[in-house]
C-alpha cells in the first residue's frame, strides 16, 4: 500500500474567517440562512446582514439586486459550516427535513459526514461534522473506497432524547471553502 504525500497541510489551529456573499435578494437570503440553517442575525444595516451563531460572524450578506450570477465561471463552489458533535449534525438534518429544505446530497466522506444544498440563489453550501482525527482512515483508503452513504438511521437514532432544535450551535465554524477556478495550474501556484 502506498502512502499519499501531502505537499502542504495547515496547522490544526488554523481557522477560516467570515464568508462574504453578494446576493440579489437580501431579505430572502437572510430568511433562508436564519430559518433553514439556524444562523442568527448579528447586525443589520441597509444592504448588509452579518450572521452567525452568537459569537463571531460566520456569514456576511451584501445585497445587490443587479448582482450577476454567471454560470460556468470561476468563483464559489461551496462553503462549509461545521458543527462540533454528531448529535448537532443529526439535529441539523432533522431540522432540514422538518422545514422541507431541498438537499443536493447526503454523503459519508469517511472522515466527515456531510449534507449538501444550495441557497435560493444557487450558492453551494456543505454542512458537516468531522469525525475525530484519531478515527480518520488512511487517505489511500478514502481514495480507493470513495464516499459512502450517510448513515441516516444512525443519525435518526441520535435524536432520541435530543434537545429540540434551537438553531446552529454556538461552536459552529467555517470549515472550508471550495472554489471553481479557471486555470488549475495558476490556482495551485497561487494557493
Amino acid at each position: 500500500m502506498t502512502s499519499l504525500a501531502v505537499p502542504f497541510t495547515a496547522h490544526d489551529d488554523t481557522h477560516l474567517g467570515v464568508v462574504h456573499l453578494t446576493v440579489r435578494d437580501l431579505p430572502k437570503l437572510t430568511a433562508y440562512y436564519r430559518d433553514n440553517l439556524g444562523l442568527r442575525v448579528h447586525r443589520e444595516t441597509p444592504g448588509f446582514v452579518a450572521m452567525g451563531t452568537g459569537g463571531a460572524d460566520l456569514l456576511h450578506l451584501t445585497g445587490s439586486p443587479d448582482a450577476p450570477r454567471p454560470a460556468r465561471t470561476s468563483g464559489l463552489y461551496h462553503f462549509c459550516l461545521r458543527v462540533p458533535e454528531r448529535r448537532d449534525f443529526a439535529r441539523w438534518l432533522a431540522h432540514l427535513a422538518a422545514t422541507q429544505t431541498p438537499l443536493a446530497g447526503l454523503v459519508d466522506h469517511r472522515f466527515a459526514e456531510a449534507i449538501y444544498l444550495d441557497d435560493p440563489e444557487g450558492n453551494g453550501i456543505e454542512l458537516n461534522w468531522d469525525r475525530p482525527r484519531s478515527e480518520w482512515p488512511d487517505p489511500s483508503i478514502v481514495i480507493r473506497l470513495g464516499n459512502g452513504r450517510l448513515d441516516t438511521a444512525g443519525l435518526d437514532a441520535l435524536m432520541d432524547g435530543a434537545a429540540p432544535w434551537t438553531g446552529a450551535p454556538p461552536e459552529t465554524d467555517v470549515s472550508h471553502i471550495h472554489l471553481h477556478v479557471g486555470n488549475l495550474d495558476e490556482a495551485e501556484r497561487f494557493y
